[in-house]
């Protein structure tokens, strides 16, 4: 996991953010954190609903002001999620 000097934050609008997805959110974004860098001091993932899509918004912050952002669209929450987090690999 991350390590806990890291501020993490999963939010949503328009939906409620249940524990298991918090949980599957967190152990996701950790995961490509620690696979790809390890000066991240902050990740936010952002939730939204739209009439017939999720999208998932993830920001991830260095150390260096320099931050990654990525989005991604689907049917249920935890595909939205995935998605961006393929888009948040290749960058």
């Amino acid at each position: 996991m991350i390590a806990t000097k890291i501020c993490k934050k999963v939010s949503g609008q328009n939906i409620k953010i249940g524990k298991s997805y918090t949980f599957y959110c967190k152990r996701k974004i950790s995961e490509i954190i620690n696979k790809y860098t390890i000066r991240a001091t902050s990740f936010n993932s952002h939730t939204t609903k739209k009439k017939y899509y999720f999208k998932v918004t993830l920001k991830i912050l260095l150390c260096d002001n320099i931050d990654y952002e990525a989005t991604g669209r689907g049917k249920l929450p935890y595909e939205a999620l995935n998605l961006a987090i393929i888009n948040l690999s290749k960058i």
